[in-house]
């Protein structure tokens, strides 16, 4: 069989440096945040620190740390000699009848202590410490995995929210525009100079911008609650709107990617994300287990040497010897016969090693095309705006042009109308534009557990 080697960058768990140091900034913050979230206006920081707080897993995985920490104190609790203390005691009455009282009276106490050490035991000490150390990164590994992934959420539904927001203010407008346009079919029928298809037209067009209005304030109100519910609250929470200017630097520089730069691009960050992905590291945890699981099988041919001593102590209530002790040392050494028995757990445990490695290698894969996928994206999202932006522009332009040519009557209804919701739907792809660029640069910074201000320097080298 071909035998695989890890890369290099992996030869050994990369450090959880940066990603402790963030979660222990958290931790900071959020005990500066009150569990109970007001009707002040919050912002996007707010609410990532109300969703942590909020978070039964993050809960859970704090109690699993203690759990874990309890567990490495009582395995080394076996080093600590065993002590025991015992006593007893029982009466006879039938003895008392040829002798005295306390004949029939037998009562002992004993005390004992006994140590074994284990010499030489095929590496197995060893063994349970690595995965001790193991199990405290797979722990940090999964507890950076869950936090990124509820920051990621946390801004996913504050973005929800805006982009709802922006909608009703879109749909507002649509109700407005439309309310004018009646208002001057109804007119213009009155007297006499409007076509019935144009009066049925603006009555439509009124219907419709009705309609949507309603939509987008059930569409606000649902993502509203959902983040209300994410953050724990039961009171209504008020949004600080998101300056989108802190990211006109970085929007230009993204759009500004050719396909080669991007190229380029996933090169060079390919290393740096894939030493702080949590997912890889506990890719790489699962496959040094399974390694230091089929060294200490390969070992279980050895033998074994232990080395065990006992003190007692004990007193007894006869008169004649109270007091007895004793002491042993032990030398014990073992050797394993059931060569088939081993044999199998071998051949079980290497075939285990093997789907630990091809799992790895697969995440491998698809950690880079997770990368690319994403940085494909960022600059597509980011491209698509700067052109959204120019048609909403454009269209905005457009719409005042025609709507005072329509209202010198020199437009149609029709063509008024068109103009509108020409302008009315740029502008709600320019706000859908707005926000998957940000919930793209919300999933890059998940996929290499950053804070916002290093992956925002990292993205502008």
């Amino acid at each position: 069989m071909k035998k695989h080697s890890t890369p290099d960058r992996f030869q050994k768990p990369a450090g959880l440096d940066s990603g402790a140091l963030l979660l222990f900034l958290f931790i900071i913050s959020t005990l500066m945040f009150s569990r109970t979230v007001h009707s002040a206006e919050l912002g996007l920081e707010d609410i990532r620190r109300a969703a942590v707080l909020a978070s039964s897993e993050m809960r859970k995985l704090e109690m699993q740390k203690q759990n874990q920490a309890l567990a490495k104190m009582a395995y080394y609790f076996k080093y600590l000699p065993s002590l025991s203390a015992s006593a007893s005691a029982s009466y006879s009455p039938f003895k008392t009848a040829q002798g005295s009282a306390l004949d029939g009276l037998n009562a002992a106490a004993q005390f004992s202590i006994s140590g074994e050490i284990s010499i030489f035991d095929r590496g197995k000490s060893k063994n349970e410490r690595d995965n001790f150390s193991l199990d405290d990164s797979e722990l940090d590994a999964t507890t950076q995995t869950r936090l990124f992934a509820i920051l990621e959420q946390a801004d996913s539904y504050y973005f929800n929210c805006l982009e709802a927001e922006a909608a009703i203010k879109t749909a507002e407008l649509q109700a407005e525009i439309s309310a004018v346009a009646l208002e001057t079919a109804e007119i213009r029928r009155t007297g006499g100079i409007l076509s019935p298809s144009d009066y049925f037209l603006a009555l439509s067009n009124k219907s419709a911008a009705d309609s949507s209005l309603a939509a987008a304030l059930t569409s606000r109100s649902l993502a509203q609650r959902r983040l209300e519910q994410l953050i724990g609250s039961s009171e209504t929470v008020e949004l600080l709107p998101l300056d989108f200017g802190n990211y006109e630097e970085l929007l230009n520089t993204i759009a500004g990617w050719t396909m080669e730069e991007i190229s380029e691009r996933f090169l060079k960050l390919k290393e740096e994300l894939a030493s702080r992905s949590p997912a890889l590291k506990s890719a790489y945890i699962t496959l040094k287990r399974a390694e230091n699981t089929y060294k200490l099988t390969k070992r279980a041919f050895w033998p074994s040497l232990d080395l065990s001593a006992s003190f007692n102590l004990g007193y007894s209530f006869i008169p004649a010897d109270p007091l007895s002790y004793g002491a042993s040392v032990t030398l014990r050494g073992t050797i394993p016969l059931d060569y088939w028995t081993l044999i199998n757990n071998e051949q079980r445990q290497k075939n285990s090693l093997e789907i630990s490695r091809i799992t790895y290698e697969d995440t491998l894969a698809a950690f880079d095309i997770d990368l690319q996928s994403l940085l494909f994206t960022l600059a597509g999202n980011a491209q698509t705006l700067i052109a959204n932006r120019r048609q909403a522009e454009y269209s905005a332009l457009l719409l005042e042009q025609q709507q005072e040519l329509f209202r010198l009557s020199s437009a149609s209804m029709t063509t008024f109308l068109d103009a509108a919701s020409r302008s009315l739907s740029s502008e709600t792809q320019k706000n859908r534009a707005e926000f998957s660029f940000l919930r793209s640069l919300s999933a890059l910074k998940t996929l290499g557990a950053f804070g916002d201000e290093e992956l925002l320097n990292l993205l502008e080298e």
